[in-house]
């Protein structure tokens, strides 16, 4: 299974909707992390979303980003999701570009 690439753009201080990733054939993951970084070579995480906390929400073959507000500053960052299978493997299938925009109104 290769990554897919896909890009998010949210505005500073807004609700997100929200997006569903489905992931084919079908596995189960017991646990999933999102990370967002300035660059993909950054040690410092901007932001950690996980399983472990419902900021990222797991089922079979389907991992969802719930809607919610993200207050980081606004600038383009990169992400990635990674994944524990249920027969212990760690797979990082859906990656991109993590856009966040400014906003006028405050």
């Amino acid at each position: 299974m290769t990554t897919n690439t896909y890009n998010i753009i949210v505005k500073k201080g807004d609700t997100f909707n929200g997006v569903s990733f489905t992931i084919s054939p079908v596995i189960e993951i017991t646990s999933a992390k999102m990370q967002i970084k300035k660059t993909s070579y950054a040690t410092d995480t901007i932001l950690e979303l996980s399983s472990d906390d419902s900021t990222l929400e797991i089922g079979d073959s389907v991992i969802t980003i719930p809607a919610q507000i993200f207050n980081i500053t606004a600038s383009n960052y990169v992400y990635d999701i990674q994944m524990t299978l249920s027969n212990g493997y760690v797979k990082s299938w859906i990656s991109g570009q993590f856009i966040v925009k400014q906003t006028v109104t405050s």
